[in-house]
Formats: C-alpha cells, sequence, structure tokens
C-alpha cells in the first residue's frame, strides 16, 4: 500500500524532535507553505538536510525516486493539448462543403423547390360577391391581348355604360397583388385554346370553333417522333423521374453555355449563340413578354421568376407538371401565318397549314 505523505502537524513534531538548527527549521516550514513552483526551488536546499535526520518533506513520499519530487511539473505535450488545425484548411474545408451543396441544390433543386411551394400557395385568388378594387391586369403579352384579358378594362367601361353591373369579382390576395407589382404573372392554370361553342337544346352543336383547332391531350397522345424530337431539342430529361422536384424553368448547363457563347461573340468569336431558355420560360416568352420577346436581361429574370413560381403552384414534385408544359408547349406554340389559315398556333396546325398533314 502506498505510504501516505506527512500532514503539516506531524511534520512540525518531527522537526521538533529532531531538534534541528533554528535557521533550518524555518527554511522548511516555508517550504511547504509555499506554493508548488516556489517550493520546488527551496527543497533542494532544504530536503537534504531533513533527509538526513529521517523527516519526510510533506507532500513527497520516502518509498519515491527524489527526482520524481523535486522535478518541476512539465509542460503538456501538444498531442494531450489537442491538435489545432491551420486557418487554410479550414477554409479549404468550408469552401468544398459550399461547393458542394451548390452543385447538390443547381440539381436536385431540394431547397428552391421547398421555398417556391410555400410562396406560391399564397399567390391566390378567390371570387366575391359585388364588385371591388380593381385588379391589376397584363398590360401587355400576344397570348394576354389575343385573349382578351389586356382588354378587361374596356369591356368593363362600355358594359356599365350600357346598363350592366357586376355581381361578383375575382380577388387576389395581398401576396398575389405584391407579386404582380413586380413584374411576376398570377400563376393561374392557363388554357391552350379558346372559341366558342353554340349548342341546342338537345346538345347538338350549331357552332362551334376553337384556336388552335387541333390540340394534343397528353404526352401519350402525341405522335413519339414528335415527342423524341422536342425533348432532343430542348430538354432531354425532361420527362425524367430521377429528379422529382427539379425546377423546369432552369437549366444551369444551358445557362452556362448560353454566357460562354455570347462572352466570346463579344470577343470577336464566330458561330451562333446557343440559347439559355427552357420550354417553361418559352412559354412565358411568346405569351406575356411585350410582342412575344426578350428585350433585356430583366426581361428575362422575369420570365425565369414567373415560370419557377407557376411550375411549384401545385407543390414540390413537378413530374405531373413537367409533362404538361411539354404538350402545351405542342399545342400553343406561334408558328406565323398564312394567308388562307391566319395565325398559326401549335404543332398540329402547323402541320395541316404548311404541309396539309394530319397531325395523329
Amino acid at each position: 500500500m502506498r505510504q501516505r505523505p506527512p500532514r503539516l502537524r506531524d511534520f512540525r513534531a518531527a522537526l521538533a524532535a529532531a531538534e534541528l538548527p533554528a535557521a533550518t527549521l524555518r527554511l522548511a516550514t516555508a517550504t511547504h507553505l509555499r506554493a508548488p513552483r516556489a517550493r520546488a526551488a527551496t527543497l533542494l536546499s532544504a530536503g537534504s538536510r531533513l533527509e538526513a535526520h529521517g523527516i519526510p518533506m510533506p507532500g513527497t513520499n520516502m518509498a519515491a525516486d527524489s527526482t520524481s519530487v523535486l522535478a518541476p511539473a512539465a509542460r503538456p505535450s501538444a498531442t494531450r493539448q489537442g491538435w489545432r488545425p491551420p486557418r487554410w484548411l479550414w477554409l479549404l474545408f468550408v469552401a468544398t462543403s459550399a461547393t458542394g451543396a451548390l452543385a447538390y441544390e443547381l440539381h436536385s433543386s431540394t431547397l428552391q423547390s421547398r421555398w417556391l411551394a410555400r410562396w406560391a400557395s399564397t399567390l391566390t385568388y378567390q371570387v366575391e360577391p359585388r364588385a371591388g378594387r380593381a385588379v391589376t391586369l397584363p398590360a401587355s403579352g400576344p397570348y394576354d391581348a389575343r385573349l382578351g384579358y389586356a382588354r378587361l378594362p374596356v369591356f368593363r367601361e362600355q358594359l356599365s355604360a350600357g346598363g350592366f353591373h357586376i355581381t361578383s369579382q375575382a380577388r387576389f390576395s395581398p401576396a398575389l397583388e405584391r407579386a404582380v407589382r413586380y413584374g411576376l404573372t398570377p400563376p393561374y392554370r392557363e388554357k391552350d385554346a379558346a372559341g366558342l361553342r353554340l349548342a341546342a337544346s338537345n346538345g347538338e352543336a350549331l357552332f362551334a370553333f376553337a384556336d388552335p383547332s387541333f390540340r394534343y391531350e397528353s404526352v401519350e397522345s402525341v405522335p413519339d417522333v414528335i415527342l423524341r424530337s422536342l425533348l432532343y431539342v430542348e430538354n432531354r430529361e425532361l420527362l425524367g423521374d430521377a429528379r422529382p422536384f427539379a425546377n423546369p424553368a432552369v437549366e444551369w448547363d444551358r445557362i452556362a453555355r448560353a454566357a460562354l457563347d455570347l462572352g466570346g461573340k463579344r470577343l470577336g468569336a464566330t458561330g451562333n449563340v446557343a440559347g439559355g431558355s427552357t420550354l417553361a420560360t418559352q412559354i412565358e416568352k411568346y405569351r406575356h413578354s411585350p410582342r412575344g420577346l426578350t428585350a433585356d436581361p430583366r426581361e428575362k429574370l422575369r420570365q425565369i421568376a414567373s415560370a419557377s413560381v407557376r411550375a411549384y403552384a401545385g407543390g414540390r414534385d413537378t413530374a405531373s407538371l413537367r409533362r404538361e408544359l411539354a404538350v402545351s408547349y405542342l399545342n400553343t406554340l406561334p408558328l406565323s401565318a398564312t394567308p388562307a389559315w391566319g395565325e398559326v398556333f401549335g404543332i398540329g396546325d402547323g402541320l395541316r397549314a404548311y404541309y396539309g398533314a394530319d397531325p395523329v
């Protein structure tokens, strides 16, 4: 069993019994009362005289090696304190982590789908009784003008002058009002065709007109050669299931390619500049942009923002909406006009107007 060091009282009694000189007695007592670091220095001078009389120093063990008792405490090693990485290593770790997180987000759209779907759920409207404050209506855009949305204020004034009044009216939510003031298109479900149908009391059609006159109802009804050609040119991963939250309004690889081509063109390089628009932004452009064109980068950002909000209006999963985008693009793509047909919209009417071919 390890021998217990003597206490101060026993130590003083041993000093008195040994009949040591007064100077040695004072030195030994002061050594015991000093701090450990100071006590280690005086032990060298007092230890030999005390041990000669067989008196152990307090806090020590006679069986222990005297060098281990008198030696000063060693400084803790670097391993005991813990290794601290240099600052450049921390910066490299942060940069690598941020790059990996950004690459994952650009590929999966996990965060933006969550945020945009939550925001889009607040962009609502409802029909309420009586006339209310006039909502912000689209001022331009071929689709808005052709279907009469841009002329609703004029129609309202003319009908009021003729004795008609409003019994109910659509009202925007506060979030939708702010979004429209910022330039975004309201994310409602737009129709691909407009027209008029008059029917008799027995349901028989007396008159029917639709523009475009032909349209595909679903992806399954589109001929395989037409669908595969569209996806090959525009987006081969549009209908894939590997990325359920993918934003169909943005393709970062196409945007990067278009930016590089545009930069090279300004530096004197030859060749065509690749387009960075997706099917979703093209639909937004030829429907709601002034004259159906992209006038400047600000208008391009507006197209991307509006198409992104519309993509997540039904929730985070965009698989079904991406299928609808392909069909809507084929049904509403502007294809100029012919003297006999007039304006041509959609692949179906285009095949009939220009080639006399059956779109099925």
